[in-house]
């Protein structure tokens, strides 16, 4: 393909087809866009696609195929992406053409006004589907994670790698613990040196805007040795957000973006501390967890 495999350019885009339309929408009209500058990978692709191949090769004709696909079928072309197997990415959108509510050839497609709104219908209602289960998730998960302060919660048997005790160990488990236990998703904003928020999350529902901070502390003596969190959760975020050296990397500026509208449209900001007992550097032991109020109440 040019010297370039196919699922290099495909990496990472499957899953963007099974977390929802419209990042599904932008995963492939990116690795689309790739595949057509490519001549080996464009004939793999039209001879997947067969009759269909002129609506297919059109990028603006894939929130319509997108809309129109069941997730099932965005799950096998997310797979088609993962092993990077242009002929069958071809096939599948080929097929989903030949499924469009129109009764026409490919090549009418874009000409039948109501086909497409209905394609397009599909794509919103998806999407507002999508954005509603989300927020329905974070709102109980916000209940949840209520329910969790004060409570010392058992975890897995780990081991240590680390040297010493940084304190990197402590922050992935207490991120994994949340999303266990609330299904919440807490994001890292930090520098190149680890320094920064070890955990934060946007809930929006309608004009209530909450901010979580979540610092974690961790102790191989036992969560009962681990440090409270220090000063004041939105100063100490905001603080985090001014640093120039925060972000470089793509989600990290988009969370700071994320989290500094929020805080601009006066958000709740909330901190919570997570306690962590680790076991001591190179060895293996249990781990536990509490969950506390930050600043502590």
């Amino acid at each position: 393909m040019g010297g370039v495999n196919a699922s290099d350019i495909l990496k990472g885009y499957g899953q963007s087809m099974v977390d929802g339309v419209e990042s599904a929408y932008t995963g492939a009209k990116t690795a689309f866009k790739a595949l057509l500058g490519d001549p080996q990978a464009q004939t793999q692709l039209k001879a997947g696609a067969g009759a269909a191949w002129d609506y297919v090769s059109d990028l603006e004709n894939l929130p319509y195929l997108l809309g129109a696909m069941t997730p099932e079928k965005r799950e096998k072309l997310a797979q088609a992406y993962e092993r990077g197997d242009v002929e069958t990415i071809g096939r599948i959108t080929g097929e989903t053409v030949a499924s469009l509510p129109i009764g026409g050839g490919a090549g009418t497609i874009k000409n039948v006004g109501k086909a497409t709104e209905t394609a397009l219908d599909a794509v919103q209602l998806a999407k507002k589907a999508e954005e509603a289960a989300n927020v329905a998730n974070k709102v109980n998960g916000l209940t949840k994670l209520d329910g969790l302060l004060g409570k010392t919660i058992d975890g897995p048997q780990v081991t240590s790698t680390m040297l010493r005790q940084d304190g990197k160990l402590g922050e992935q488990l207490a991120i994994e613990m949340l999303h266990k236990e609330t299904g919440l998703t807490f994001k890292p904003l930090q520098n190149g040196s680890g320094h920064g928020c070890d955990g934060c999350l946007v809930s929006i529902n309608g004009d209530k805007i909450t901010v979580v901070v979540m610092d974690a502390k961790s102790s191989q003596n036992g969560v009962d040795k681990a440090m409270n969190a220090a000063g004041d959760p939105l100063q100490r975020l905001r603080g985090w957000l001014d640093k120039e050296n925060i972000g470089g990397a793509a989600e990290n500026e988009a969370l700071a973006i994320q989290l500094q509208q929020a805080i601009g449209k006066g958000a709740d900001v909330k901190g919570i501390t997570v306690k962590v007992g680790v076991p001591a550097p190179g060895a293996s032991g249990k781990t536990q967890f509490r969950v506390e109020s930050w600043p502590k109440k």
